[in-house]
């Protein structure tokens, strides 16, 4: 279930952007391409998109620099198949860390 999160620190990532719910609807469409498929979600905010991605039978990897964006996915997310990582794109190391794990899908 998604909870809106916008509270001191999250800022606009505490909100499902209408590009998100666009894009969600874009990836519901083609869900049968979805099943079994390695997803990475960068800068996920709430991960609606990654969320779907899930429950259509990807493995999905939702990634934000937001500490507190993390915990609340970990927090409030039930979906088999998603995960939360802490990613701070201005980081090489950990860009790099997901760099190469063979995305099938990057969102």
């Amino acid at each position: 279930m998604l909870r809106h999160c916008a509270h001191k620190g999250v800022h606009t990532g505490g909100h499902v952007w209408s590009g998100s719910r666009h894009l969600s609807r874009w990836l519901y469409a083609r869900r049968h391409l979805l099943q079994d498929q390695r997803v990475l979600e960068l800068g996920c905010g709430l991960a609606l998109p990654g969320l779907l991605a899930a429950q259509s039978g990807a493995t999905v990897v939702a990634t934000d620099e937001l500490a507190a964006l993390v915990d609340h996915g970990q927090q409030h997310t039930a979906a088999d198949g998603l995960t939360f990582r802490l990613l701070d794109f201005t980081i090489r190391r950990d860009v790099l860390s997901v760099a190469d794990e063979g995305w099938d899908l990057v969102l």
